[in-house]
């Protein structure tokens, strides 16, 4: 009767740039695949402003000066936000969500 971790998005941020993932959940296996990318340096040991913004099924994505979009009709009208570390060394040094919020149930 809880959210299960199955199909999502997933933003990233990394020495070339960012990306965004989408995981999908299909006869028992995990796959993704690469929905959008922009390419600019990033530098070890540099906080960056790193901001996601959901709207009208696109996903908006702010980092070092640069910003790009990726619209998919399948993204859902309602979902879960989550933050994720893996693949190597995260920090992450605050986080902010605004927005209109409903609490889970």
């Amino acid at each position: 009767g809880r959210p299960e971790y199955r199909e999502h998005w997933e933003a990233v941020a990394f020495n070339q740039g960012a990306n965004i993932w989408h995981h999908r959940w299909a006869d028992g296996k995990a796959s993704w695949t690469l929905a959008a990318y922009a390419r600019f340096p990033l530098q070890p040991d540099t906080k960056y402003l790193f901001e996601l913004e959901v709207k009208n099924r696109q996903l908006i994505v702010r980092l070092d000066g640069h910003e790009f979009g990726y619209r998919d009709e399948s993204l859902p009208a309602e979902y879960h936000l989550g933050l994720t570390g893996c693949e190597g060394l995260n920090r992450f040094y605050d986080v902010t969500i605004t927005g209109e919020l409903q609490p889970a149930e």
